[in-house]
């Protein structure tokens, strides 16, 4: 009968582990047999593999501490055919020493595995390599020891996590029922609201309007009375416009005469053409006086109507708000109807005066276009007097100037004259002269100031160099100073480039459950390069962004924008309904973003979606009540569930 194998029958002494490997090698994996005769009977029944056998038998435990045999023992072989010779030190020191007393066929092993003969030795793996069959034997033999108290400490943990997902379930439903019934709370309340805004707004309504027709009797009272005064006014502007009429006719008669003697004086215009004068200045101001009347009466007349017009208005809407309501009384019904037939009167009158005054106007018109023919004449007589009187001046002026000219060149105007021939001709002599002019002109003058002239020019030109060099200096530090902006630029660029992607690369991850994004330059020169956004969420290999879903690209646009708010984080940030095209998952890896950046700043997120309300702190929520009225309704989420917990 066959026997266990050998390594699970030997006992070694803690610390002899790898010593007992070394020594025993692949021989700890033979098995123990009864008889060797039995299982090797013949030479054509060996097994197809390399096999161990041990026959069993008692062995004496052995006291020599200096052989293997004393720290090695097992019940069921004998050891002592299979450890015989074998020596033990502690360390390889120790064993290379004593390798001189050695006799043959006798070795030592060390703790540490090394077998040293006379003039051998065998060096198993290093401290980093697998452990021997026997360390692996007394490892599992030390965890199934352990397994009943892991299977004990499992059991608690699971009936622990048992009640714990009892008492989340209970604390689940209590949130449940505090969030129903502080949502049943909030609407009682926001019906309340909406009611009293309702009864209040009424009744703002209602006293708005009473107000209104109180001011409305006051101001039709008042209207009444003024509308008596300028009435009376208007009478009084009325007369005076007769009176005006009667002195505009008398006016008209003394212009008819004018213009008669007018006519009757045309062949002596010239000698009386200052009194002419005179005259049309004093029918100027006449008629300027009847223009200002004239307008005064328009205006009037302007106001009146226009004065009849909100009247007749008013008239109106206080007989529609008489026909609805109580009558205010006969008497300032009778007062109106009065003052409108004394307006109409005094309408009837103005028009009889507006058509006096136009036949007014249409003669003083006549009068002025016959005092018009008479000055155009009188000005066609002076404009050819100064014409001849200009010319006559003319002519002395160049005579003096001739007599002058012939002084100052000492001639003789007898001499001068005698020595023309009697064919001269003014034309011709005028031409020859304007040739001579021309010639002398040609030539020019003699410059006597060029010397001067150089030496000024040359002083300008060294004023010129100088400008230009320090305008080559001033290009060339200009220069110096735009590398060092593009140097500087180029370096804070990179430095900016690096931290974002840096930040794109770590929020990527978090928003999708792993991939990879980075940001790539599309050119080596910092300022003039693109930025191209390579993104691969988990399980694609796509190579651009375009391929990506519209719920990817929104997300790695979130990833993006995350990691520009982390590298210039402001005091608030505003997110409008960035969950829209999420699922459930990402939502959930999104709001767990959140989480982390309202550590350094305040969210304000704008959202539809159930998860990332649950996510947050505060909710301010905006109903309608009814059509057209918005109401704000705002959530402390820690305070609602202590009101519940209450």
């Amino acid at each position: 009968a066959h026997a266990p194998a050998l390594a699970g029958e030997l006992r070694v002494a803690p610390g002899w582990e790898r010593a007992a490997d070394a020594v025993f090698g692949s021989r700890l994996s033979g098995l123990g047999v009864g008889d060797l005769p039995t299982i090797l009977s013949s030479d054509s029944e060996m097994p197809r593999q390399d096999m161990f056998f041990v026959e069993s038998g008692k062995t004496a435990q052995s006291t020599d501490r200096q052989t293997l045999l004393a720290y090695v023992s097992s019940d069921r072989y004998d050891l002592q055919p299979l450890l015989a010779g074998v020596l033990v030190a502690e360390d390889l020191t120790e064993a290379l020493a004593r390798r001189g007393e050695l006799q043959q066929s006798e070795s030592i092993v060390t703790k540490s595995g090394v077998v040293v003969g006379i003039n051998w030795a065998h060096v198993p793996r290093g401290q980093g390599g697998t452990a021997g069959l026997l360390e692996r034997e007394e490892e599992l033999s030390r965890l199934r020891e352990e397994v009943p108290a892991i299977e004990s400490r499992v059991a608690e943990s699971e009936q622990e996590l048992d009640g714990l997902r009892v008492h989340l379930d209970a604390l689940e439903a209590q949130q449940k029922s505090a969030r129903d019934q502080a949502a049943v709370i909030l609407q009682r309340l926001n019906e309340d609201r909406q009611a009293y805004a309702d009864r209040q707004a009424r009744f703002d309504q209602i006293e708005g309007r009473r107000q209104q027709l109180a001011e409305e009797s006051e101001e039709i009272v008042l209207e009444l009375s003024r509308t008596g005064s300028e009435l009376d006014e208007a009478r009084r502007h009325f007369a005076i416009a007769e009176d005006e009429t009667g002195a505009l006719e008398r006016q008209r008669e003394a212009l008819l005469t004018e213009k008669e003697v007018l006519t009757r004086t045309l062949s002596e215009a010239r000698v009386q053409a200052q009194a002419a004068q005179d005259r049309r200045h004093e029918t100027e101001l006449a008629l300027q006086h009847s223009q200002a009347s004239l307008e005064s009466h328009r205006s009037s007349l302007a106001r009146l109507q226009a004065q009849s017009s909100r009247m007749q208005q008013r008239h109106e809407q206080l007989s529609q708000q008489l026909s609805t309501g109580e009558d205010p009384g006969v008497a300032m019904g009778d007062r109106l109807q009065t003052l409108l037939t004394q307006r109409s009167e005094a309408e009837q009158a103005l028009a009889e005066g507006r058509n006096q005054h136009s036949a007014i106007e249409q003669q003083i018109r006549q009068v002025q276009g016959a005092l018009s023919e008479c000055e155009q004449e009188v000005a066609s007589a002076r404009e050819n007097f100064e014409n001849k009187r200009l010319k006559d001046q003319e002519l002395t002026v160049r005579l003096q100037t001739l007599d002058e000219q012939i002084a100052q060149d000492q001639y003789v105007l007898s001499h001068i004259l005698d020595g023309l021939p009697q064919e001269a001709e003014e034309s011709e002599w005028t031409t020859r002269s304007e040739r001579l002019a021309q010639k002398i002109a040609n030539i020019g003058p003699v410059n006597l100031v060029a010397i001067e002239e150089f030496e000024e020019q040359a002083e300008r030109k060294e004023y010129l160099d100088s400008q230009h060099a320090d305008l080559i200096e001033a290009l060339e530090t200009l220069s110096g100073v735009i590398r060092k902006i593009d140097r500087e630029t180029r370096e804070r660029f990179k430095s900016t480039f690096d931290s974002l992607n840096q930040g794109f690369s770590d929020f990527f991850p978090q928003l999708f459950g792993g991939g990879n994004a980075v940001l790539q330059l599309t050119e080596e020169d910092l300022l003039a390069a693109g930025v191209t956004v390579m993104a691969r969420p988990p399980g694609k290999r796509n190579s651009t962004i375009h391929l990506l879903s519209g719920g990817e690209k929104a997300l790695t646009a979130v990833a993006l924008l995350f990691a520009l708010f982390k590298l210039n984080p402001a005091p608030f940030c505003i997110l409008d309904e960035v969950d829209a095209p999420l699922d459930d998952r990402n939502v959930e890896r999104y709001c767990k973003t959140l989480r982390t950046l309202s550590e350094v700043s305040q969210l304000v997120v704008i959202t539809h979606n159930k998860i990332t309300m649950e996510s947050a702190d505060i909710l301010l929520g905006v109903t309608m009540g009814e059509p057209g009225v918005s109401s704000i309704v705002s959530v402390d989420i820690d305070e609602a569930v202590r009101l519940a917990a209450h």
